[in-house]
């Protein structure tokens, strides 16, 4: 029976939120938007259009999203290039994994393009089985596709597949795939349906494999 745990990258892997806060933060302000952590939270785990859609509903259809998509992925690429901090227990999990034989597959919204800049700065791109990324999928998270697919490219069935997220849509997303989700806040403090939905609730990836230990992998 192949095992599969699937990465979300951004907020799960690295600590790249706070960057990508910092950035929308700076080029909204260059438009006289104040942007704050509650918006900042309605964008996460979601991919570039959706990520438009909600900035437009917010802001009106006159925000120049595209322009603004153009500076903000500019400076928090310089920003990760200076410093990309990488999560608690990151290392030792994958070394677990590659010990023990499970697959492992990053799905993130993020575009291949900078994913696989992350992944190679990482030092992982020898260390995993594959990658979805959001220019690759339709629809995004919460959407179950990005997870399906993910389990596609391993070979694997959704239910012996688990993912680990740190955000709402992506734990949604793993729901409708039919797979269990290991929650690892992040930006999103866990609440009263985030402790519904998870199978389980850690503070870091350090934790994982004793989760995995004692999963019941065959429903």
């Amino acid at each position: 029976m192949e095992r599969l745990v699937i990465f979300d990258m951004d907020g799960l892997m690295v600590d790249t939120e706070t960057v990508s806060f910092r950035a929308w933060h700076e080029v909204m302000k260059g438009v006289g938007i104040d942007f704050t952590r509650k918006e900042f939270d309605l964008t996460l785990g979601r991919n570039n259009r959706d990520i438009a859609v909600i900035i437009k509903g917010i802001y009106g259809e006159e925000v120049p999203v595209d322009e603004l998509f153009v500076k903000k992925i500019a400076l928090a690429q310089r920003m990760i290039e200076e410093k990309l901090d990488t999560k608690p227990g990151l290392f030792e999990l994958f070394d677990y994994l590659e010990a023990n034989g499970y697959r492992r597959v990053v799905a993130t919204s993020s575009h291949r393009t900078r994913a696989e800049f992350i992944v190679k700065k990482l030092g992982l791109e020898e260390r995993i089985d594959g990658m979805v990324t959001g220019d690759q999928i339709r629809k995004g998270k919460p959407d179950p596709e990005i997870f399906l697919k993910a389990a596609e490219m391993a070979g694997t069935m959704s239910e012996n597949s688990i993912v680990l997220e740190d955000s709402r849509s992506g734990l949604h997303g793993a729901n409708n795939a039919g797979m269990r989700c290991i929650f690892i806040p992040d930006f999103t403090e866990p609440d009263d349906e985030i402790s519904r939905t998870a199978y389980r609730i850690v503070e870091s990836l350090a934790e994982v494999p004793k989760i995995l230990e004692v999963a019941a992998w065959i429903r």
